[in-house]
């Protein structure tokens, strides 16, 4: 018998591939109209999805780079720790963009940051507002 050294990593690739073989059952969808009908909209709709997706991005790198600069300032004023993450939200348009997806997309702890900064200025309390109006009304 002849011993093969072959890495696991490349027996996932083979696999990947043979994933391909799925591609078939388009054909037994075209037996099957409403089938074939359902599955095209439904690939039609993951694309518009994604592009979706990308305009939720800009908008969040936009609000982004507005809170660096307007709302970073009077946040690392707020906060004693300054490994706390809300001191960090504001610091740099990465953790800024993190932040706006957990509140705005995932709709995680929208107070936790925003009440302090809401107490401190009302310019903040608009900003926020307007925000969560463009991202979650305006585009999803």
């Amino acid at each position: 018998f002849l011993v093969l050294d072959i890495d696991v990593a490349e027996l996932q690739v083979i696999r990947v591939i043979r994933l391909g073989r799925m591609m078939r059952l388009v054909k037994l969808f075209k037996i099957f109209p409403s089938l074939y009908s359902m599955v095209r909209g439904f690939l039609g709709t993951i694309f518009a999805i994604g592009w979706g997706f990308c305009l939720i991005l800009l908008m969040l790198f936009l609000w982004a780079i507005i809170a660096v600069q307007f709302i970073h300032p009077d946040n690392k004023d707020l906060y004693d720790d300054p490994d706390d993450w809300c001191a960090q939200a504001f610091g740099s348009v990465e953790n800024a963009v993190i932040y706006f997806f957990q509140t705005l997309v995932i709709g995680d702890s929208w107070g936790i940051c925003a009440q302090p900064l809401f107490k401190k200025s009302k310019t903040h309390f608009w900003s926020l507002s307007l925000s969560f109006v463009t991202v979650q009304l305006g585009s999803l």
